[in-house]
């Protein structure tokens, strides 16, 4: 289904797909943007500090946002 955000990408790893849901017009940059190695490396971030991360490529540029705890602060 075509949202706002673009159509809902199929990636090639089921436990990056289980943490983050990936959008976009077109599906083979997507996939190739999400390289193997991009997917481990941010699922390693996110289950080594245990927080939520959000990922957002616009116009060549890639924006994150990573959440923290209040208590970290």
């Amino acid at each position: 289904m075509f949202t706002a955000r673009g159509e809902l990408i199929k990636l090639e790893d089921p436990e990056f797909e289980k943490e983050f849901c990936v959008y976009g017009i077109n599906q083979i940059e997507s996939r190739y943007i999400f390289s193997t190695s991009l997917m481990h490396r941010i699922l390693e971030f996110k289950r080594k500090w245990n927080t939520k991360i959000y990922l957002s490529f616009v116009d060549s540029k890639l924006y994150i946002a990573i959440g923290i705890k209040k208590e970290s602060i």
